[in-house]
């Protein structure tokens, strides 16, 4: 029995003494690194968008309306204008005094834009056909006398400086005064380029700057060819003087006693 109890010490001792050797000699395990703290899920913001800069429309709230036009209100707008033009031209007349010089169409083209411009007066509903023909005939009326007008005094200079040119040519200025003359020619030929686009008061004055040149130019080539007259006048003279000298002394040789002029 005691062997048996021996036996049972000794083995539970031996066991026991085996266990702890065995944790002793067991490889010991890592310390296990403590988790990590999981990040709070923040919201990512959209990347910013490129703004381009562009011209900025403001908004328009209030917008002015318009109102339609009637074809009636074009038609009175339209005879309106009209008297505007022919009053002026009418007005342009009575400053220039041109209507004493035609009268009697004076007074026609006026009675007709009088008649016009009663209607245009009167309103809208008043005006008619009639109203527009009473008033472009006023106005071409008016254009006619003020056109006939400068025509006539512009024909009236054009003849005064093609007189004066000839007369210039006649003394040969195109050649003793060349360039005065060409610049006095120069402006008769614009005045009469004017004339024929009507344009009337530039060919005046054209006309008007060209004849103290021609003027000039005469004056000028008349005293040089009264100087060379005066010259060649002269020089015959001396010419005349000499060919008497001649005579003369022909006349002596001849009368005297031996007939050479000499003395016996």
């Amino acid at each position: 029995m005691r062997k048996a109890y021996f036996y049972w010490i000794f083995s539970f001792i031996f066991i026991v003494s085996a266990i702890i050797f065995s944790c002793k000699s067991a490889p010991k395990t890592p310390p296990q690194p403590e988790p990590e703290p999981i990040p709070e899920e923040v919201e990512e913001e959209p990347p910013e968008s490129v703004v381009i800069d562009t011209e900025v429309v403001p908004e328009i709230t209030d917008i002015a309306v318009v109102p339609e036009v009637t074809e009636s209100e074009a038609r009175y707008a339209e005879l309106g204008d009209i008297l505007t033009i022919a009053r002026a031209k009418r007005q342009e007349i009575m400053n220039g005094g041109f209507n004493e010089e035609n009268q009697q169409p004076f007074d026609i083209a006026d009675n007709a834009l009088k008649r016009a411009a009663e209607a245009y007066d009167a309103g809208i509903d008043a005006i008619n056909e009639d109203s527009f023909i009473d008033a472009r005939f006023a106005l071409d009326g008016f254009i006619a006398i003020i056109d006939s007008v400068w025509l006539s005094r512009a024909d009236a200079l054009r003849i005064r400086s093609t007189y004066s040119q000839q007369q210039a040519l006649k003394l040969k200025a195109d050649v003793a005064v060349k360039d005065r003359y060409n610049i006095a020619a120069d402006l008769h030929n614009k005045g009469i380029a004017a004339s024929r686009r009507k344009d009337y008061i530039a060919a005046i004055d054209f006309y008007e700057s060209a004849l103290p040149v021609f003027a000039e130019v005469i004056k000028t080539a008349t005293e040089k060819r009264e100087k060379a007259e005066l010259a060649l006048k002269s020089a015959g003279e001396k010419i005349s003087e000499s060919e008497k000298i001649v005579e003369d002394a022909v006349k002596i040789i001849e009368n005297s006693p031996n007939g050479k002029g000499e003395i016996l």
